[in-house]
């Protein structure tokens, strides 16, 4: 219903950013990576600054198996904002996939420096290992992040799980079982990046 809605506002304003940009992110999130990937490179044509469509778009080409491309996406988005955290963190997960683990491990610690928050590094770590395979690491990476993370970040986490379907429980900020679940189906299955 919503693609729907997105797409008649677009037929009568094409050049709709904000539109174009929720546009992308509903494909994205329905898994359409290939139209998502569209609709930011609209958005790019109109605003080519736009730093969070850039990691939209190289998030949605790390989900299309090209972690080269989307290394290239969150580089330019560190150029135009280089304390973007959503960038770095997708710098570190393109990072790993395409076998650059040290890097992927900077780019994490650099989180950390901008959050002052250890959970986010742990979460960056264990994304970066999760996109190079190693999925148990990773899950028990998520796990202790969860468990040791504080109550404004395992909410962040909460919502997100929530928005993709897979967490049904209390948004308060404190680590269950129900979110932990959530977090290591989402590890494992293919076509879900954390």
């Amino acid at each position: 219903a919503a693609i729907i809605l997105m797409r008649d506002v677009l037929d009568e304003n094409p050049g709709n950013v904000p539109a174009l940009m929720f546009y992308g992110d509903i494909l994205a999130h329905d898994r359409k990576l290939a139209k998502a990937i569209e609709a930011y490179d609209k958005v790019l044509l109109a605003e080519p600054g736009n730093s969070q469509a850039m990691v939209n778009r190289g998030s949605a080409l790390l989900g299309t198996g090209r972690p080269s491309s989307a290394v290239n996406a969150a580089n330019a988005a560190l150029a135009i904002s280089d304390k973007s955290v959503p960038a770095t963190a997708l710098l570190s997960k393109a990072q790993a996939a395409v076998g650059e683990m040290r890097e992927a491990m900077t780019a994490c610690e650099r989180i950390g420096v901008l959050t002052n928050s250890k959970a986010q590094v742990d979460w960056c770590r264990a994304a970066a290992q999760n996109q190079a395979g190693n999925t148990f690491v990773a899950v028990r990476m998520f796990i202790s992040a969860l468990n040791t993370g504080e109550q404004g970040f395992v909410r962040e986490k909460q919502i997100g799980m929530r928005s993709r379907g897979l967490y049904s429980g209390a948004v308060n900020g404190t680590s269950n079982q129900d979110l932990i679940d959530a977090v290591t189906k989402c590890a494992v299955a293919e076509d879900c990046i954390l």
